[in-house]
């Protein structure tokens, strides 16, 4: 009766062994799988960043007086996420990353944590991934984005309502930016008789310049640093955008499990609607980002007409 039992127990021990080593190989093939599909796209980004020599739009004097809306603009989505846009590890270099490869439309989202706005993706009620403090971020931006004489277009997806966050926010912009962000006649609290929208300033004077959105409501203690963005459309794929002329567009993968795994979409149907940004991950080495590469192969910013 005893060896019986011991025998069982010891069978028993012998399969929970081997169970969980089992469950222990198959975790970390998971977690090795994960890695890799996070980081599939690292060698051909590498290679992609030693070989970018963008010309400069200034070398174009013919497009110089040409408003800013008339133009294509090589555009980042979740500039700032370097694998899938939700649980992934932030890395400050990223976004410098995308500056390098073309990019002259980026976007980063800011969260208030602890009192500070900081770099992260997710909704107002949890963050899905790690997060940076935006000062550094900004930091990597000002070190990769200006150089070359192109516009910067920085948009903001600000994901806060607190106002003291607010003023961190718009301080942290000026002493970054300083002389780089636009003559007060292009912000949004302006309402003298000389103001300008942005879309329509030709392309010369935004040169060595950053424009700077917000994408939603929240700019309260914002306004007088944010450019306006009244006639920028910013909608997903879902929506069908008719070019008009007195407008400047913004188009991004609609929310879905392809959003989910930072998938892009094809770029081409909107650029042949003359939508001037077509938001697509750079951290994501698909066809659809060779084509959009393949659209500012040569320069970063492209006239409807060329």
């Amino acid at each position: 009766m005893f060896n019986s039992t011991s025998n069982v127990f010891y069978k028993f021990l012998y399969f929970v062994g081997y169970g969980s080593l089992f469950l222990i190989s198959l975790v970390i093939l998971l977690i090795l799988a994960f890695f890799l599909y996070n980081n599939r796209s690292y060698f051909s980004i590498k290679k992609l960043l030693n070989e970018n020599k963008k010309k400069r739009i200034e070398d174009k004097p013919d497009l110089l007086n040409k408003p800013l809306k008339e133009f294509y603009i090589n555009t980042s989505h979740n500039s700032y996420i370097s694998n899938i846009q939700n649980g992934s590890i932030l890395l400050k270099h990223t976004v410098g990353d995308v500056l390098k490869m073309g990019a002259r439309c980026i976007e980063i989202d800011i969260h208030n944590v602890d009192g500070n706005p900081v770099v992260a993706h997710g909704n107002d009620k949890i963050i899905t991934t790690t997060h940076l403090q935006l000062d550094s971020v900004l930091d990597e931006i000002v070190n990769e984005g200006f150089k070359t004489s192109d516009p910067l277009i920085l948009f903001l997806e600000v994901v806060n309502t607190d106002y003291d966050v607010m003023f961190k926010i718009n301080t942290l912009l000026k002493e970054k930016f300083k002389d780089r962000l636009l003559d007060y006649k292009y912000k949004m609290n302006y309402r003298g008789f000389d103001k300008i929208n942005v879309i329509d300033a030709p392309i010369k004077d935004l040169l060595n310049k950053i424009i700077i959105i917000n994408t939603t409501r929240n700019n309260d203690g914002l306004e007088n640093i944010l450019d306006d963005n009244s006639k920028i459309i910013n909608n997903s794929t879902d929506d069908v955008l008719n070019y008009t002329k007195d407008s400047m567009r913004r188009v991004y993968l609609n929310e879905s499990i392809l959003s989910m795994m930072s998938n892009n979409f094809d770029p081409v149907p909107y650029f042949d609607k003359r939508t001037n940004m077509a938001a697509l991950n750079f951290n994501s080495f698909d066809p659809y980002l060779y084509k959009n590469l393949k659209m500012f192969e040569e320069y970063s910013f492209k006239h409807f007409l060329e």
